[in-house]
């Protein structure tokens, strides 16, 4: 659905006491893992389509235990792209389900994240290893060394996950019938296709229909007002209004798609976090701030989601980081918890937009999110600048094109956005900017798509509190319904 009013999101300082309402939704701390979280590795082979290739590594998981009954249920939580923490299975909804059936939870970083890095570098040519096939044929073996080294055959095997882990949940469960008994995915993405204009219009939306057209034509004249400052070559006040690290070269169009596409990114992930809630603080501080909109906006970037670092929003930044094929360098640190100068909202991104996830999205996944001249916001994200930026990061031997047909090949196995995937439970919030990027409808009979109103993306996450709406509360219990049944073995 294409929109083209604004979104909004914004606030204004009007001096030192001022508080921004949406400060108090900023993104919790860095998570630890506890102690009492169990430590192992299972073994699992580098390539497991080429049997001439016999190297073998071992990867490190996780294991919450303290619920493990005899014949209880397995579940295995898929981290989502910058999720490299074991919280899913140390609280939230999932665990809660597991305490009440006698369930084991367990987790693991996908192949060339955290620490689970199975060839010496990151190299174009050691990359090819990671794909969404051997990621799956790793979660398989990992399927059945559970099953063999915890001893428990006897209960079923549920996958889940939020995000990306959503959708490898769904494809496992229709790629191994045999070894899972069911899939929930929350905010899963499922069209595949190289690029979608709908998350940024969606963005326009989402705030339109949470608080209408006011707050979003403020933030599109920010964005506008910031095209002039390009136009007009008026680097340095967009340096200072944005503190950014270093002045965008206004004549470079890669250093204006940079920029501009790091801010639309920054309000997608904002709503997607925040919800409804964030929406309403965001346009309460925009709209009463006495400032020009692109003032307020800045604003409210510097102070409400960037921190007092500087940000280097230049392209050779963004292509030197990921073409680093080193490990434990700033583009390849997937997982660690090294501190940023990306926005502190999007911590977990700055580990998204490294070199291993760029190489899935450049060689397999596709969905970049671009702009068209009828995009409500300034056209300066379009899938030449993507392109540009694989090519440039991932080296001469990598050619675009290429992904059209991997594409082609991944909507063959799973169907894009028409997947059938029985026992699987699709939830999705009805403001999340990525809906219509996800499934929102099925018509298998053991499964069930479920809306959240109010909601961005993966709320339904988390235990059951006070604070849910109505409506949250309900999809939850619903959620425990439903995994309960899928966990309990078919007797013939």
């Amino acid at each position: 659905m294409r929109t083209f009013l604004t979104l909004c999101g914004v606030l204004a300082l009007i001096g030192a006491s001022y508080a921004f309402k949406s400060q108090k939704y900023q993104k919790p701390t860095d998570h630890v893992t506890s102690d009492w979280i169990y430590n192992g590795t299972f073994r699992t082979r580098v390539d497991h389509f080429r049997a001439q290739d016999g190297r073998f590594v071992d990867f490190v998981y996780h294991a919450n235990l303290n619920f493990t009954g005899d014949e209880g249920p397995v579940y295995i939580y898929l981290k989502d792209a910058g999720d490299y923490t074991t919280r899913w299975i140390e609280s939230g909804l999932m665990v809660d389900i597991a305490r009440q059936n006698n369930g084991s939870l367990f987790t693991f970083d996908y192949r060339f994240f955290g620490t689970n890095r199975p060839t010496d570098n990151a190299t174009f040519e050691n990359l090819q290893f990671l794909t969404t096939e051997q990621i799956l044929a790793d979660l398989a073996q990992f399927v059945s060394y559970v099953k063999l080294f915890h001893d428990v055959y006897g209960g079923n095997t549920i996958v889940y996950g939020a995000g990306y882990g959503g959708t490898l949940a769904t494809w496992a469960r229709k790629k191994f019938p045999h070894l899972i008994d069911a899939a929930w995915s929350s905010s899963g993405i499922y069209e595949l296709t190289v690029a979608s204009l709908s998350v940024y219009d969606s963005l326009s939306y989402s705030i339109y229909r949470t608080r209408g057209a006011d707050c979003r034509n403020l933030i599109q004249e920010a964005f506008e007002e910031a095209e002039r400052l390009i136009i007009a070559d008026d680097a340095d006040e967009l340096q200072e209004l944005f503190n950014l690290c270093n002045p965008i070269n206004t004549t470079s169009p890669n250093d204006v798609s940079s920029f501009f596409q790091n801010y639309f990114d920054l309000l997608v992930l904002y709503i997607q976090q925040q919800h409804a809630d964030g929406v309403h603080d965001m346009c309460d501080d925009l709209e009463e701030s006495t400032l020009p909109p692109l003032e307020a906006f800045a604003e409210f970037v510097r102070f409400a989601l960037v921190g007092e670092e500087c940000f280097d929003a230049t392209y050779d930044n963004i292509i030197a980081e990921r073409s680093n094929t080193s490990w434990n360098q700033p583009g390849t640190l997937s997982g660690s918890k090294q501190k940023s100068h990306y926005l502190k909202i999007l911590k977990d991104v700055k580990n998204i937009l490294g070199r291993q996830w760029h190489y899935i999205q450049c060689t397999q996944a596709g969905l970049f999110q671009v702009t068209d001249q009828w995009t409500w916001l300034p056209n300066h994200a379009e899938l030449g600048y993507q392109a540009q930026v694989c090519i440039n990061v991932l080296g001469p031997n990598y050619v675009f094109d290429f992904i059209r047909a991997a594409l082609e090949t991944l909507r063959n196995q799973y169907g894009s956005l028409y997947l059938r995937s029985s026992r699987t439970i699709f939830t999705y919030g009805e403001i999340d900017p990525k809906m219509y990027n996800g499934i929102t409808y099925t018509d298998d009979p053991e499964s069930v798509a479920i809306s959240i109103p109010g909601h961005g993306r993966a709320s339904d996450m988390s235990s059951i509190q006070a604070t849910d709406s109505a409506e949250l509360q309900a999809v939850k219990e619903r959620i425990i319904e439903l995994v309960g049944n899928f966990s309990v073995p078919f007797r013939p």
